[in-house]
């Protein structure tokens, strides 16, 4: 049943090609060749019924794409006329084409093998955006290795260090610009004068010489070019190094040193070449057009604040521009409540910018009755107002503003729409850029316009989990909805002008999966709730069961990592084919977790290794007490990864007799030797020992503000801290403590662990083969699977699907 269910379609992104045409793209798992495959799918919507007010999907095409990997980038401009593609190919040749798709043309192409490394296309660095012309585009790549040189005979032997985990061997990102000539430019040369594109390195300058690395980078309205050379503004998120020369591990961190930049060009910062003129004969081939533009820097966010996600919306009237982001703070927790922020920007450069204002602010504790905004906003089951944002996809979509049209004005409102997690699902967010107030403290919710789409009265439709793909820039969103006893669906959004001051949202399914008759009653079989645990708000667990599951039903628990994940009840192929294989699943969001306010997210600090695996351990005696599971051997198993994997070596340790077996994936089981790795500040941070995350002050800021004060541990009461603490023995000692490690001897549960062999987060040789060697030392039955091509989150196909068969195994030889 796995297989199965691990090959069914998952969207992963789309994009309108077309006011009525939407392509998808889906990973598909292709687990005979142990490859990860991508499905395209294009969809034509057609205006029906009477009033033609009714949507039909029609699917024209499905194809897999033969080579994925040697696509890196495909982007489509936003008039929908050309298509940029970053292109690799498997003898690591890079190239960038632009397809005029006018006359599905050609329009240039340029082989920038030997100008920089690979291309970036991941969610934090890379950077995909046309100038207003769309003649010229801005993307990442790494720079080349620096040679060796008489001034520096050591260049290339130098250390520099890299982003961590998901991101091996990203260490210079450096943005790019490719410039083309207009196609009324270029058809008006003779053949024998043909224009060639030209290739511009992006050297940002900064005062004092601070080091800061860019990505997501994108182009402002203002745009020019001159004979003398170029004009223009960018702006992108740039990452800055700790005052130890680290580079602070990135992926799944939003408490980073990093801010929104503006980077501007002027024509004397222009080296020439602008006239595209062909290269001499001594200039040779295309990897000679190429130059150097230097960019005036400054910050616009302050040091306290962690910032991504730059986007800008243009009014629809063309009269005004806004730069929006999202921010977090700046050191303590890894991933906090997040709030958006908004500047107008003059359309004049030389005019004063004004000062950001916050659009959405953090919640500190939700309210527990449900708000009255939007139809989602009472459904059941909610059980608490607005807990703050906290985007599904940790980033805003590349365009992600709709506008319906003003009740009190002939102007178009403007929304940023988005998923956010809210307790244990993601629901779907409008929020109006229009409510910008920095004196108030007092945050108005935005508009849940999350549906109820299930006609099955046995599935309760407000169990579904969301989360948006794309926007046509207009009034339209695409957006995927699941649950567990649903999988993925397409789910076409119509937001419209309401009678009231509300936008409302008309939505229509466009695609479902096609299921097997096995995968249907697999499916129909199970049933799905939450149950909020008592005393222990805000902790609730999720559970997915067989209908006719009894109290003898043997249960396992599986808690999220982070610690401050969520598990939502959005589709998950191993959740569903383990409950499917005849256990109850609870799946807690204890303490800590994300969509439950911030105040929930500060509780958890200083506190990991108590407060949240005592309320993993109340949710399995909740159920115990309520029927739904029972104690006895092999009544109770856990399974975890990461920092799920760290409770879940807590709880066989705090509570040997409780549970039967336990598997851990990459586990945290000594967190004192987890400081020398890509996220150090995590055994320092989480643990309530401070910390400090430097960031240099933006242009509204001297000098800049301290950061927010954590918890002090008796570890470092009286000891004067260093600017970047190193490990001393009572910091070990209470880190030591407070770890799985510290239970060693009682742990008698039979472990399996599964092992990412180039896990650079939590690395094997200090956390999960010493810990198997304890287990075997003291004659606990213990296994380990190592799978050496992958990293923290084992998600290789074969990883996957060794891991899990491997984990049913183990709980069903001790049932």
């Amino acid at each position: 049943m796995y297989t199965e269910l691990a090959e069914l379609p998952y969207p992963t992104s789309a994009e309108f090609t077309d006011q009525n045409v939407i392509r998808v793209s889906y990973a598909v798992r292709d687990h005979t060749q142990n490859i990860k495959r991508t499905l395209v799918k294009d969809i034509i919507l057609t205006n029906t019924g009477p009033d033609h007010s009714k949507i039909t999907a029609i699917v024209t095409s499905t194809h897999y794409v033969p080579d994925p990997k040697r696509t890196i980038l495909s982007i489509l401009s936003p008039s929908r006329t050309k298509r940029i593609l970053l292109l690799e190919s498997h003898d690591s040749k890079r190239r960038v084409e632009v397809w005029n798709l006018k006359n599905d043309k050609l329009e240039a192409s340029l082989d920038v093998t030997d100008k920089h490394g690979a291309f970036y296309a991941d969610e934090y660095l890379a950077s995909s955006s046309f100038s207003p012309d769309e003649t010229s585009f801005i993307y990442t790549a790494e720079s080349k290795t620096p040679e060796t040189s008489p001034s520096d005979p050591y260049a290339k032997f130098r250390f520099t260090p890299h982003f961590g985990e998901g991101l091996p061997g990203k260490r210079r990102p450096t943005l790019f610009l490719i410039d083309w000539p207009h196609p009324e430019e270029s058809s008006a040369t003779s053949a024998t004068e043909t224009k060639k594109p030209i290739l511009y390195t992006l050297a940002p300058s900064f005062a004092g010489n601070i080091p800061v690395l860019f990505g997501q980078a994108v182009f402002s309205s203002s745009f020019e070019k001159t004979p003398n050379g170029y004009n223009f503004r960018i702006y992108a998120t740039g990452y800055e190094y700790q005052p130890d020369g680290r580079l602070l591990g990135i992926k799944g961190c939003y408490n980073r040193p990093t801010g929104i930049w503006e980077l501007t060009s002027s024509p004397s910062s222009s080296t020439p070449n602008e006239s595209h003129d062909p290269p001499t004969s001594e200039e040779g081939s295309d990897s000679k057009l190429s130059t150097t533009i230097t960019l005036t820097t400054r910050k616009l966010t302050p040091s306290n604040l962690s910032c991504r996600s730059p986007r800008l919306f243009r009014s629809p009237s063309n009269t005004s521009t806004k730069l929006i982001w999202i921010a977090n703070p700046t050191g303590g927790a890894h991933a906090s409540t997040s709030s958006i922020h908004t500047l107008d920007l003059p359309d004049d450069p030389s005019v004063e910018l004004p000062i950001p204002k916050a659009i959405l602010d953090i919640v500190d504790t939700p309210s527990q009755s449900t708000s009255a905004q939007g139809p989602g906003s009472t459904s059941k089951g909610l059980g608490f107002g607005f807990p703050g944002f906290y985007p599904t996809s940790n980033n805003l979509l590349d365009k992600p503003f709709v506008h319906v049209q003003s009740e009190t004005q002939n102007e178009l409102d403007g929304y940023i729409i988005s998923s956010s997690l809210w307790g244990s699902r993601s629901r779907i967010l409008l929020i109006p850029l229009t409510a910008a107030n920095p004196n108030s403290t007092n945050v108005s919710p935005p508009h849940d316009v999350t549906p109820n789409l299930n006609d099955e009265p046995e599935f309760d439709g407000t169990l579904d989990n969301w989360g948006v793909l794309a926007t046509d820039g207009h009034n339209r969103v695409l957006c995927v909805r699941s649950s567990f006893v649903v999988p993925y669906e397409l789910v076409l959004g119509t937001v419209r002008t309401s009678a009231g001051l509300q936008p409302q949202v008309d939505w229509v399914v466009l695609d479902k999966p096609v299921l097997s008759s096995s995968v249907q009653k697999a499916l129909s079989s199970l049933e799905i709730s939450i149950h909020p645990i008592p005393n222990r708000s805000p902790t609730e667990t999720i559970l997915l069961k067989t209908k006719d599951s009894t109290k003898d039903t043997p249960c396992v628990t599986i808690p999220h990592g982070g610690p401050h994940g969520t598990t939502t009840t959005g589709f998950n192929p191993s959740t569903v084919a383990l409950a499917s294989e005849g256990y109850t699943i609870s799946l807690p969001n204890y303490t800590g977790s994300l969509g439950f306010g911030e105040s929930a997210v500060r509780a958890l600090i200083g506190q990991c290794g108590k407060l949240d695996v005592e309320d993993c351990i109340a949710s399995v005696r909740y159920l115990i007490e309520k029927g739904i599971s029972s104690e006895g051997k092999g009544k109770q198993f856990v399974t975890g990864g990461s920092h799920g994997g760290f409770l879940t070596a807590h709880l066989i340790g705090q509570y040997p007799d409780v549970f039967s077996a336990a598997v851990l994936r990459n586990p945290v089981i000594s967190v004192g030797e987890l400081t020398s790795y890509d996220i150090p500040d995590w055994a320092y941070a989480e643990f309530g020992i401070e910390y400090p995350i430097s960031s240099s002050p933006s242009i509204y800021q001297s000098p800049p503000p301290p950061p927010p004060p954590i918890p002090t541990t008796t570890a470092t009461t009286n000891q004067t801290q260093s600017p970047i603490p190193h490990m001393t023995t009572p910091n070990y000692t209470y880190l030591h403590n407070a770890s799985p490690i510290f239970y060693i001897s009682k742990i008698t549960t039979p472990v399996l662990l599964l092992m990412g062999g180039v896990d650079l987060r939590v690395t094997p040789a200090t956390q999960g083969i010493p810990f198997y060697h304890a287990l075997k030392g003291r004659g606990v039955v213990t296994d380990m699977l190592v799978f050496e091509g992958d990293s923290h989150p084992l998600e290789g196909v074969e990883a996957g699907r060794v891991g899990w068969e491997a984990g049913r195994d183990w709980f069903k030889e001790r049932r």
